[in-house]
């Protein structure tokens, strides 16, 4: 699932793990929301195979404009400024 507010980073879920993205003004963060519900606590350094996969799925959602199977959506904007793991 990918998440994504007027205002925050991007972000996506799978099973127990959320990753939110880098932007502008904030860094990269991993939380197991199973365990840690109130994401207080960031484990990004002890999973970086978990964080790569993560990013190369919520990069290829963006890049296809598509979160399920299909052909691609082409986005109808230039790659949003809050994108910056990708630019």
């Amino acid at each position: 699932m990918v998440h994504h507010g007027m205002s925050g980073p991007y972000a996506i879920r799978y099973k127990s793990w959320k990753l939110v993205m880098e932007s502008e003004k904030s860094k990269r963060e991993l939380y197991n929301i199973e365990n840690d519900p109130g994401e207080k606590k960031n484990v990004i350094s002890n999973h970086p195979a978990l964080t790569k996969s993560l990013e190369a799925q919520l990069t290829e959602v963006i890049r296809t404009g598509r979160s399920t199977p299909g052909q691609p959506s082409p986005n109808d904007t230039d790659l949003w400024s809050d994108l910056v793991w990708i630019q």
